[in-house]
């Protein structure tokens, strides 16, 4: 058995001990705190390059600061079908020196292209990646949509110092390895979830228990948001308010012939309907369908539409119809029609028609919720729902 110490005088560290002991201090990534943190970026005007802001990184307990805009040259397109490739930080250990350069590492050109796998070898060379570049057949120049990382946030993780107080501030996404415990400590200044993976706040839970649950609600709310069926009343329920919500419409595919590419239109949102205090029976059953969102389109297909949500109760069915799908654009370089939002329903005290996608982004619920948004370009709409609320 080995037992090694650090920081001992007298002492000449290899640098593999130096990287060990840096990797105990912050992990893998981007540094938040130094330059432009790399973000990528086109070229002005846009040509087959990107340019990557200053900034450093951190792998493996090794470091690198660039303190000047870099241009990575992009390989050529493929005349007929499409490529991803990935912007990339690409640590070599071994040699004479080491180093960590910024890099492409080009994928290969398919009918459904997938991103080149990263170089993830523990003791050699270690790849992470920065920013996406959508390459689609006969493109010429790489725009701010080809590619895929904002500004602010690398594809990778933000590398951040390890200590023993944190701040986390200025809308900094990060992963922290292992688990985070903070004894008799509350986390302050959380912005509301955008994602199923985010932190929840208790005010931001408090807020959407209101805007769901109406006052007198006896507690039983029933969330369907897929497939049809019966849904059975409890047996000492007299009367339901109902919230139905269309699915939404998908995204278009992107023009790919003829020179040059085109984006697909975003798909529709779902319309939205409630109603109040509808009498039932106890125990009895009520059918209902949740709506199949429409689907994304591939590279020359446009979105599909997304299907009606409803239920039928004492023989009168209320029903949110689905968003439309985008289209694709008809032409080089064009963007392709957004897709209508579906129509107002007929039943319902309050009712919305779904909103039209935007450009090649989604509509937006017609109703503020998780459900029925537009799918952006080549994505399918978000799922319908029918929430019922039950009272004594």
């Amino acid at each position: 058995m080995t037992q090694t110490s650090w920081q001992f005088d007298p002492g000449n560290y290899d640098r593999a001990t130096v990287a060990q002991i840096m990797n105990r201090f912050r992990g893998d990534g981007v540094c938040y705190e130094l330059g432009n943190k790399l973000a990528v970026y086109q070229n002005t005007p846009a040509a087959m390059n990107v340019l990557v802001a200053t900034g450093g990184v951190q792998i493996q307990g090794y470091g690198m600061y660039n303190n000047a805009v870099v241009t990575l040259t992009i390989a050529a397109a493929s005349s007929t079908l499409a490529r991803i490739d990935r912007i990339i930080a690409r640590l070599t250990p071994t040699g004479s020196p080491g180093s960590i350069v910024l890099a492409v590492l080009t994928g290969t050109a398919a009918a459904s292209p997938t991103a080149p796998a990263l170089t993830q070898t523990a003791g050699g060379v270690w790849e992470i990646e920065l920013a996406r570049v959508s390459i689609p057949a006969n493109t010429t120049s790489i725009t701010t949509a080809l590619i895929t990382a904002a500004a602010s946030q690398p594809l990778c993780a933000w590398s951040i110092p390890f200590m023993a107080g944190i701040t986390i501030s200025q809308g900094l996404a990060t992963t922290l390895p292992g688990s985070l415990t903070l004894p008799a400590a509350q986390i302050h200044g959380v912005a509301n979830p955008g994602a199923d993976t985010d932190a929840e706040t208790k005010g931001h839970v408090a807020s959407l228990f209101a805007a769901f649950v109406p006052t007198g609600c006896r507690g039983l709310i029933t969330r369907l948001t897929t497939g049809s069926g019966n849904f059975t009343t409890d047996p000492s329920t007299k009367s339901v308010d109902i919230s139905i919500y269309g699915p939404g419409g998908g995204g278009a595919g992107y023009y790919a012939t003829g020179g040059g590419t085109g984006y697909g239109g975003g798909g529709g949102s779902g319309a939205w309907l409630k109603k109040y205090g509808i009498s039932v029976s106890p125990n009895h059953q009520y059918a209902y369908v949740v709506g199949t969102p429409g689907s994304g389109g591939s590279t020359t297909q446009n979105g599909t539409a997304g299907t009606s949500s409803s239920i039928t109760i004492n023989g009168v069915t209320y029903t949110a119809p689905g968003g439309y799908g985008g289209y694709c654009p008809t032409s080089a370089g064009g963007t392709g029609t957004p897709g209508n939002g579906g129509e107002v329903p007929t039943s319902g005290d309050d009712v919305m028609p779904g909103n039209p996608g935007i450009g090649a982004a989604g509509g937006k619920p017609a109703y503020p919720s998780p459900f029925g948004a537009g799918g952006g370009g080549r994505t399918s709409g978000s799922v319908g729902a029918i929430i019922i609320f039950e009272y004594s």
